[in-house]
């Protein structure tokens, strides 16, 4: 089966016809893709609570976060079709994150909920069938701050950015949505289910990354609902 590795060439942040197709696939051929977290590897220690607000994809507007692998040539996909994106399985990572900040969401300058506005990262580790978060870690005073947790949430794993490269627009991965796709974070897309989406390029130009661990409920709105690497197999057609 083809592969899309994980890397430097392949993660993209914007979503742009004009990108150099990463992978070619028939249509029907199955593929697999690696895709990273959303906060680009950010955060994947306790210790790294302490970059929860000068994180180096922060230092961009719009942030580079939420990086999407891409872009898949589909051969015989042409403008005015539709591509059928036959998801098959998604393969799991050991661990994904969840994280907020002040001003990160409604709910991060919340008067009501004041403790979301603490830098907090929460690491959850796979276990079975389920996501296992023993502690959240703050970031207080300049020092990183370690809290017991003891959460247990089901895996129900789902595909949070799904996209072909729109018409003519060139959009951010983490903020846009559109008839082209985009960052939907919508927990029916998730293995077994087929997304169909118009073609607006020859090739189709297909982008898959922020996939999400316990999406029982979809997104945390308060900060990013456990992204983790995953390594998705998909068939196009």
């Amino acid at each position: 089966m083809k592969r899309v590795e994980r890397g430097r060439e392949s993660l993209k942040y914007t979503l742009d016809h004009r990108h150099v197709p990463v992978l070619e696939v028939e249509l029907g051929e199955s593929f697999t893709v690696e895709t990273e977290d959303a906060a680009s590897g950010s955060y994947r220690r306790p210790e790294d609570a302490a970059h929860l607000l000068d994180a180096w994809y922060l230092n961009y507007s719009p942030t580079m976060a939420n990086p999407v692998t891409g872009p898949i040539y589909v051969r015989g996909a042409e403008p005015g079709d539709t591509l059928v994106v036959q998801i098959e399985r998604l393969g799991l990572d050991s661990q994904g994150v969840t994280y907020w900040r002040p001003g990160h969401r409604p709910l991060g300058d919340s008067l009501r909920w004041s403790d979301l506005g603490k830098p907090t990262l929460v690491i959850g580790r796979l276990e079975k069938e389920e996501v296992v978060m023993d502690e959240a870690v703050t970031w207080e005073d300049r020092q990183v701050r370690r809290h017991p947790l003891g959460l247990r949430v089901p895996q129900s794993p789902f595909i949070g950015t799904l996209a072909v490269a729109p018409e003519r627009e060139v959009e951010t991965p983490g903020l846009g949505q559109g008839s082209w796709g985009g960052n939907l974070d919508v927990r029916d897309i998730c293995p077994h289910t087929r997304v169909l989406l118009p073609c607006y390029h020859e090739g189709a130009l297909l982008y898959v990354g922020d996939v999400h661990l316990p999406g029982r409920r979809g997104v945390l709105w308060h900060g990013d609902g456990n992204p983790q690497r995953r390594d998705p197999p998909l068939r196009a057609h």
